[in-house]
């Protein structure tokens, strides 16, 4: 679907790929119909706990980390945040699994009082979807540069709402560079609507995460289809963040 670089290629494996965001490989998507990537408001349960459907089941920390699990929520897992008071607690269950989940974490007791959560990262949740397209494109670059597998960029609620980008010091610069550009320059039209698109596909991975980040700052808060976001809000992301 991305396309790739030949690592033998002098903008291949561990070499500063010159190339300006938007000249990479692009692919054509098939007639289909995306499923919506909005989301809904949390709920707050008896105990104080807020609940939401969304991709996998994860338990979130305001201030803290975000950790999923591979099976359905058990009375078990309400002690491993058994010393956290419920309202820094955020519940994440596919649809199958949020009856059990309520039922589950309605009964969790924590403590009455103790620290609160101290948001973490620059970027607003309302710019958290551009955020994610951008790191997409990015991404893309990444992998018409060889750099798949040396290059990670993350946007992860437990290291709050910036985004991670690990790589060596010519890796990263690069990137910073790719960023400053798309600041600067419209990126074409073709090329935005297919990495949006790719953001779109791959929404479910970081849905839990992005979830976690817009409640830990505004409990109603919900996330903006990914359709909506335009190549000037990217650009907007891109020149206020970075």
């Amino acid at each position: 679907m991305y396309g790739s670089a030949d690592p033998s290629s002098p903008s291949g494996r561990g070499q500063p790929a010159e190339r300006r965001a938007g000249e990479g490989s692009i692919a054509v998507f098939p007639d289909h119909k995306d499923a919506p990537t909005s989301t809904t408001v949390s709920e707050r349960l008896p105990s104080g706990v807020s609940l939401v459907p969304s991709s996998a089941y994860a338990v979130f920390i305001s201030g803290g980390p975000l950790t999923r699990f591979d099976h359905d929520p058990t009375p078990d897992d309400l002690k491993t945040v058994a010393t956290y008071r419920a309202d820094r607690i955020l519940v994440l269950a596919p649809t199958s699994s949020l009856d059990r989940a309520r039922q589950v974490w309605s009964s969790f007791q924590g403590p009455p009082s103790g620290p609160t959560g101290v948001p973490k990262g620059k970027v607003s949740t309302g710019d958290l979807p551009a955020l994610f397209v951008l790191k997409t494109i990015l991404e893309l670059q990444a992998i018409d540069s060889g750099w798949w597998h040396e290059v990670q960029l993350r946007i992860d609620a437990g290291e709050g709402s910036n985004l991670q980008i690990e790589g060596n010091d010519t890796q990263r610069a690069q990137i910073l560079q790719w960023i400053k550009s798309i600041s600067m320059t419209p990126l074409p039209e073709k090329y935005f609507t297919f990495a949006r698109e790719v953001a779109i596909h791959r929404f479910d991975l970081a849905r839990p995460d992005l979830q976690s980040l817009t409640w830990e700052r505004d409990p109603q808060g919900i996330l903006l289809d990914l359709s909506t976001v335009t190549p000037q809000l990217v650009e907007d992301v891109a020149r206020i963040y970075f």
